[in-house]
């Protein structure tokens, strides 16, 4: 038989077979992972996590644990740490060295913001995950545009050196 439960996080009801009481599962909608009621504590636990005043029709917002209404302190040992410096340095030796460390900014700044914007790590370094992202996606596209060029340039020398002789 299944039990129906609202997540703690975002608040979406779920359906839970009851065999999987006291076990972890975790939201697909916020990926927020807790422990499954027994049937006997489901009224307990949905009391709790719901307000009277909410809408069960509305579409659930997922809120991320220091967006919550009525929390003061930020509670950072359930989440990562940030690598925001991380990934703006990789942004900005991208432009200098290589452009690897641009695919590099580009793909941890991308997972970064959405592990941030999930509740799963530290928001604190959004600014420079985000300057570090943008730098590396810019670095590239500036590369792949003189990449680019460059083979214009070959294309049409070639060209004109062959109708030359």
């Amino acid at each position: 038989m299944a039990i129906q439960i609202p997540c703690p996080a975002c608040s979406r009801l779920l359906s839970v077979d009851e065999l999987h009481a006291g076990k972890q599962a975790r939201c697909p909608a916020c990926e927020y992972v807790f422990t499954i009621p027994h049937q006997n504590a489901v009224d307990d636990f949905t009391s709790e996590t719901s307000t009277p005043s909410s809408n069960p029709f509305a579409s659930p917002s997922a809120t991320t644990p220091w967006e919550q209404a009525g929390s003061t302190e930020v509670d950072y040992q359930n989440v990562l740490p940030h690598r925001g410096t991380l990934v703006l340095v990789m942004g900005i030796l991208s432009w200098f060295l290589c452009g690897i460390f641009g695919i590099v900014a580009w793909h941890l700044g991308g997972q970064d913001i959405k592990q941030m914007n999930a509740g799963r790590m530290d928001p604190s370094g959004l600014s420079l995950t985000k300057a570090g992202y943008w730098i590396g996606v810019c670095s590239l596209l500036l590369q792949l545009l003189l990449f680019v060029g460059y083979l214009v340039m070959i294309v049409v020398f070639v060209a004109v050196t062959a109708n030359n002789v």
